[in-house]
């Protein structure tokens, strides 16, 4: 219940917060009105961070709650194969169905983390994003990592 154990309820909230993108800004709560003027969704960016790139967080949360983090990690890991294989599939049937008079590929740069098509599905002049937002925040980071 959630008199006995209140801290692993508040965690499974936080949890599900990180997973929808609603994610808390901890400290920096009080200057929320000034990120969202400066940043697109703040609250997103975090919650991207959080649950996608700091091995801290799934660490912290297993500490407090195993069952959250591991529900939490296995349904990151079910979104990142789902979309990546998808991308994949898109990219490699566009290309079988191109024929074989064509050797371009139709997207060259899907496995280049610095290019801004890296795992995206490009249909004509469209480009589809499966991966919910979180592809730019990783293309900006590995950029500005490494100095590209």
């Amino acid at each position: 219940s959630f008199e006995n154990s209140q801290e692993q309820y508040k965690k499974a909230a936080g949890a599900v917060n990180n997973l929808t993108f609603r994610g808390d800004l901890q400290k920096a709560e009080s200057y929320s009105k000034f990120l969202s003027t400066v940043l697109f969704a703040p609250r997103k960016i975090k919650a991207t961070f959080e649950i996608a790139l700091n091995p801290y967080y799934y660490w912290k949360t297993y500490q407090i709650s195993p069952t959250v983090a591991k529900k939490q990690m296995l349904t990151m890991l079910q979104f990142l194969i789902t979309a990546s294989t998808t991308v994949i599939a898109i990219n490699k049937l566009q290309d079988y169905f191109a024929g074989e008079d064509d050797d371009d590929e139709v997207n060259p740069d899907i496995f280049n983390i610095y290019s801004s098509d890296f795992m995206v599905a490009r249909l004509g002049n469209t480009r589809l994003d499966l991966f919910a937002g979180m592809r730019s925040q990783l293309i900006s980071l590995a950029r500005l990592v490494t100095g590209n």
